[in-house]
């Protein structure tokens, strides 16, 4: 298992080094995120999102010329940025997925970002994901190449030390998140009317069945659960969001599924991320 080759260091972060300032910049932003979605009182969700939004781009703006950030990508723009003519990564920003849950109790909610190799935001060239988790605790879910393939690793924010640091839980050993087969963590969105008539069946009979756990965040915070604990997904998304999610769960081991107009994909490399256009979802399923 990759988990028993897994080098641990305890000292935080460790992404390959071309892309390492963009996850130490991220880890430099994550109190002044915590401060805008923790305590700060706002006139709509909208403007927390737009208030996030702002934090993420001044402090990916300065370290692009370093990090090599060619363009940004924030979810409801039309199209990607312009920042560093000269980078050589391309970077999409979803600032707060779900920021009506900021108000309800006991609910979390996520930062994502997708790192690129030159301009295409496609599964093929995608370099890393961080997925930052707000909630009574805040989390950090990475995905990264390994010698063998992705990897996705789980840390914890320690205050004293205004860093992420490796998360371990329960007899695991490593803070390598591998999917279990199973799972009682379900998370459906939307009507069954909207679902493929396979998920339709699957959804009904497990929604029916005991000891199951149904979420309805609409936040990456299902996913996390999902990828700890098992279980399946549903969640209209951008084809550029279907790339994240489903690529973290593939790379802890899970599968992924997407209903597109060409047809359906059955790998998140495979996703082109062509369309920027919030307005235009499609159907993605996930799991293990």
């Amino acid at each position: 298992r990759r988990r028993l080759a897994h080098e641990r260091t305890k000292s935080g972060l460790v992404f390959p080094a071309e892309i390492a300032p963009i996850a130490e910049a991220v880890q430099a932003m994550t109190p002044r995120l915590q401060a805008l979605i923790a305590h700060a009182p706002m006139a709509t969700p909208a403007a927390r999102v737009e208030a996030a939004q702002d934090v993420l781009n001044r402090g990916l703006r300065a370290i692009a010329e370093q990090a090599g950030i060619g363009r940004l990508w924030f979810r409801g723009e039309p199209a990607p940025h312009v920042v560093n003519p000269r980078g050589v990564f391309s970077i999409a920003v979803v600032p707060i997925d779900a920021p009506v849950n900021v108000d309800l109790d006991d609910t979390a909610v996520g930062t994502l970002l997708g790192i690129y190799a030159g301009e295409t935001f496609s599964g093929e060239s995608l370099q890393g994901v961080l997925l930052v988790l707000h909630g009574s605790n805040t989390g950090l879910v990475t995905l990264g190449r390994s010698s063998d393939g992705f990897l996705v690793q789980d840390f914890i924010w320690q205050p004293d030390r205004q860093a992420f640091v490796e998360r371990e839980r329960g007899d695991r050993e490593t803070s390598i998140i591998e999917m279990k087969a199973g799972g009682d963590e379900i998370a459906f969105v939307g009507s069954e009317a909207e679902w493929v008539p396979a998920f339709r069946t699957f959804a009904s009979s497990e929604g029916h069945r005991r000891g199951v756990k149904v979420r309805i965040s609409q936040s990456v915070a299902d996913l996390y659960e999902i990828l700890l604990k098992g279980g399946a997904l549903a969640h209209p998304l951008t084809e550029v969001e279907a790339c994240l999610w489903g690529s973290v769960v593939e790379g802890a081991g899970g599968k992924f599924f997407m209903m597109t107009p060409d047809g359906p994909v059955t790998s998140a490399a495979a996703l082109t991320g062509a369309s920027f256009d919030p307005s235009r979802q499609v159907w993605a399923y996930m799991g293990s």
